[in-house]
């Protein structure tokens, strides 16, 4: 399989798109719908899976939809220009390795069906510490796929500790936003070779203030809101 790295040029290339995008409208009279069915390997319905769509030459997703008891999904992607002609379907399930899929979409409605092979997750501890080293309690954690669609929010317990899992080489986000202090995200790419365990340092607010070249205050005025974290000690 090859690896699937979606983080920090994801969002930014979705940036790209939500701009361009807005110039041109989509035509609410199109119709672009995707249906299938998700099984196992014994071709069982999977209930609860996860299906994400996203232009075919970009590596993130903008849209999904989740799989019914028959294992059964359906969506319609008409109102995003990008749905037009060929799009990669991604499919996440928990147990199950990822499935991905190209679709064509030069009509009205198109059926993509995916067989799932069983595979283990992997897991990741996430740990909040302050300046001190103490554990930040009751904080969340968000894990992002594709760029800006949230897999799972956990909250730390009382030694500052959560667990997210994820299928193995799927690249996915991770941010921390404890009350009071600075939000942090890092990437992970959920291979063999990451730590089991990943370290957040949960910093102070920066306080200051903003004023003109004649020193009067200025309002309004955006500042940096996050740390980028990366695993080999990297902050900015």
């Amino acid at each position: 399989m090859l690896k699937r790295t979606i983080g920090l040029l994801a969002v930014s290339v979705f940036s790209l798109i939500g701009a361009q995008g807005g110039a041109t409208p989509p035509d609410p009279a199109v119709v672009r719908r995707v249906e299938g069915k998700i099984t196992n390997a014994a071709e069982r319905p999977i209930e609860g899976a996860r299906v994400l769509f996203g232009p075919s030459d970009f590596l993130l997703f903008l849209e999904e939809a989740t799989t019914d008891a028959e294992g059964r999904f359906q969506i319609d992607l008409g109102r995003f220009p990008w749905a037009t002609k060929k799009i990669r379907g991604l499919v996440l399930a928990p147990g199950f390795a990822v499935a991905e899929q190209s679709i064509d979409m030069d009509q009205e409605k198109s059926t993509v069906d995916f067989r799932l092979a069983e595979q283990e997750w992997k897991h990741t501890e996430i740990l909040l510490r302050n300046e001190s080293d103490q554990p930040v309690a009751d904080a969340e954690v968000t894990l992002t796929v594709g760029g800006r669609l949230v897999w799972s929010r956990a909250r730390t317990d009382a030694e500052g500790k959560c667990q997210v899992a994820m299928a193995p080489d799927m690249g996915t986000e991770l941010s921390a936003r404890p009350a009071g202090a600075r939000p942090t995200i890092t990437s992970l790419g959920m291979t063999n070779d990451e730590p089991p365990s990943v370290t957040l340092p949960v910093l102070p607010p920066i306080r200051g203030r903003v004023v003109d070249v004649d020193g009067r205050p200025v309002s309004g005025v955006a500042i940096g809101q996050m740390i980028l974290h990366e695993p080999n000690g990297w902050d900015e």
